[in-house]
C-alpha cells in the first residue's frame, strides 16, 4: 500500500500554489473561510463560512458545493451558532 507523503502534499501545494493565493484573497477580500475538500472517489466539497452577529446570537451562513462524478449539488445554511451574554452589544 502505498502512503501519502509530506513531500507530496508539498509537490501539490507548490504546484497550486497561485490558486491557493487566489483563494486565499478572496477569503480576505470577503471576510470568510474558504474549504476545500477532494475524497479518495473524487467528490469535491468546496465551501465557504462567513460568521456574523444578528439579534444578539452568532451566527455562521455557509454557502457549499459538492461534485462527484454523476451529480453537482448545492446548499446553503444559516445556522445559530449561540446566544451572546449580557450587554455586548453585539461583541463577546
Amino acid at each position: 500500500m502505498e502512503t501519502f507523503s509530506k513531500q507530496d502534499l508539498y509537490g501539490l501545494y507548490e504546484k497550486y500554489l497561485v490558486q491557493f493565493t487566489e483563494l486565499a484573497q478572496a477569503a480576505n477580500k470577503n471576510g470568510v473561510h474558504l474549504e476545500l475538500n477532494v475524497s479518495p472517489n473524487g467528490e469535491i466539497q468546496f465551501r465557504s463560512r462567513r460568521y456574523f452577529v444578528a439579534n444578539s446570537k452568532e451566527c455562521v451562513n455557509t454557502l457549499e458545493i459538492v461534485q462527484g462524478k454523476t451529480y453537482v449539488n448545492e446548499n446553503c445554511r444559516t445556522t445559530v451558532l449561540h446566544e451572546l451574554k449580557g450587554d455586548s452589544c453585539g461583541k463577546k
